[in-house]
């Protein structure tokens, strides 16, 4: 199985927003499938086989994308019953995650202002 590329969520419902906050939150297979085995057994004993969450999300359903959300942020500290957890999991908003500035991907230059994106001929030594 292919792994997808980490994606973000949020809420939109007012009541999840609520209950979760309106921050991203990072839903990130590799790291999921990276955790050491007893992590992962926790997580199974509660949602059940992380596998079948990965499958399920491909496949658009509704338990395996609850799954997801809730082992997001539930390995971000935010921890949730998983018996009363009940968002309205398709008015959720879903993207690529952009990439993390400490993993590689592109930072602002520490003298530039934040609302500009540094080109790679602004970071050259030679420009």
């Amino acid at each position: 199985m292919q792994l997808h590329v980490p994606r973000r969520f949020r809420y939109r419902d007012p009541d999840d927003v609520a209950a979760h906050g309106d921050r991203w939150w990072v839903w990130d297979e590799a790291a999921v499938l990276g955790l050491k085995g007893r992590e992962l057994v926790a997580i199974e004993e509660v949602v059940g086989s992380v596998i079948r969450v990965l499958r399920g999300i491909r496949a658009d359903s509704t338990l395996a994308t609850m799954a997801a959300m809730w082992i997001t942020m539930h390995r971000a500290g935010h921890t949730v019953d998983w018996d009363t957890f009940d968002p309205i999991v398709f008015a959720t908003e879903w993207e690529q995650a952009p990439p993390d500035p400490l993993d590689g991907g592109e930072a602002p230059a520490a003298d530039s202002d934040s609302s500009t994106v540094p080109t790679e001929n602004a970071a050259s030594p030679t420009s």
